[in-house]
């Protein structure tokens, strides 16, 4: 490790050597990461110095390409409206510079530097407009969302989020917003598919906790099941991964690399499509994390619906169970009703249905039981 003392000596180079490692995280979707590495490696970038010719590699240059390199990295993270700050930052830089080589420098040199720094000039306007994309997207979004005719408007919403996801696919709040619309129209399987995408391609930056770069939670170890390549790289459905179905241990592994407000979601939507065993093994493993924190941690709260949901998952395996052995007794009228009692374990106000598998293979027996029983 460089010490403090040592980089001030090292300069640019420490500079430089920080500036490929964060382009690295950056392919590994480690944004957090790459924001810390550029804002510490612009720290040590040397300063322009009259009649000292510039080197693409260094000095302004690399701060310009620092700059820009950590706006795409916030951008990633979902802060479109920092991301923009940055990207004023270099493009006030990019005319302090031009305006230095037209006073400093001449001939092939200048125009050398000027073309350069033409280069640099336009990744920064393409970053603010991805970042103005992103602002536009989400207010689409929103705006959707708000409509009185639900079920369309989430559709549309959807649109946007995921176009929003496809510039900033490390941002929480987006993440958190598409899981939620999933969930209000009851495309439970594609909700926990989405997490489990998200989950297995986070995979990726394992290494990083061990250098405590990023901790997303309490109580999480590199990945001994989950596979980054479980979906083919893929963070959405595709034809090729809509089949595919976690194992429980998988599941546990998803869980813990989900943001503290999406988990609920997919603990639910692996309930409402009957995955009860990866449902059960997730929320003993949070039930275990929860025990492990102080007394008063501020993330305990982020706990409290996990005994809930551990009840439900219990209530609707026993009225399956309890209505399965009614209908095999030809106790048919019974059954049904038992079978009705699965669909108030967690009713949405309004609706007879949360939707999924679960409540898709209620209606289907309780309408067998009723067959049954001329209940025609």
């Amino acid at each position: 490790m460089v010490r403090i003392s040592e980089r001030e000596n090292l300069g640019d180079l420490f500079s430089i050597l920080l500036s490929n490692r964060a382009a690295a995280l950056v392919m590994l979707d480690a944004h957090v990461a790459a924001v810390q590495d550029c804002k510490l490696a612009i720290q040590f970038v040397s300063s322009a110095r009259p009649n000292v010719p510039f080197s693409r590699d260094k000095g302004i240059f690399l701060r310009i390409r620092l700059l820009i390199r950590l706006a795409r990295a916030t951008l990633r993270c979902g802060n479109s409206s920092e991301a923009v700050a940055t990207l004023n930052e270099a493009s006030s830089l990019y005319e302090q510079t031009a305006n230095f080589i037209n006073a400093h420098h001449s001939g092939r040199v200048r125009d050398e530097n000027l073309s350069i720094l033409s280069g640099l000039n336009m990744e920064v306007e393409k970053g603010i407009s991805e970042a103005n994309q992103v602002e536009v997207y989400m207010s689409k979004a929103h705006a959707a969302l708000s409509k009185t005719n639900v079920d369309k408007a989430m559709v549309d919403a959807l649109g946007y989020i995921d176009e929003a996801i496809r510039l900033s696919p490390a941002s929480e709040e987006i993440l958190e917003l598409k899981v939620q619309t999933l969930g209000n129209l009851r495309r439970w399987r594609e909700a926990a598919g989405f997490c489990e995408r998200y989950g297995a391609l986070a995979v990726r930056i394992d290494f990083l906790y061990d250098l405590d770069i990023m901790q997303p939670s309490p109580g999480l170890v590199a990945a001994k099941s989950l596979s980054p390549v479980a979906f083919y790289g893929e963070i959405n459905e595709t034809a090729l991964s809509a089949h595919l179905t976690l194992c429980s241990a998988s599941a546990v592994e998803v869980m813990l690399r989900l943001p503290y407000k999406v988990r609920p979601i997919y603990a639910r939507a692996l309930r409402l499509e009957e995955r009860y065993p990866a449902a059960d093994s997730c929320l003993r493993q949070l039930e275990s994390v929860s025990k492990l924190l102080p007394t008063g941690s501020d993330i305990l709260h982020h706990f409290s619906w996990v005994a809930t949901e551990r009840k439900n998952v219990t209530t609707i395996r026993t009225i399956r169970e309890q209505g399965d052995d009614l209908y095999q007794r030809q106790k048919y009228l019974e059954a049904a009703r038992m079978y009705s009692q699965g669909f108030g374990v967690d009713m949405p106000q309004g609706t007879e249905s949360s939707g999924g598998r679960v409540h898709s293979v209620l209606h289907c027996n309780r309408s067998a039981c009723l067959l049954a029983s001329r209940r025609f």
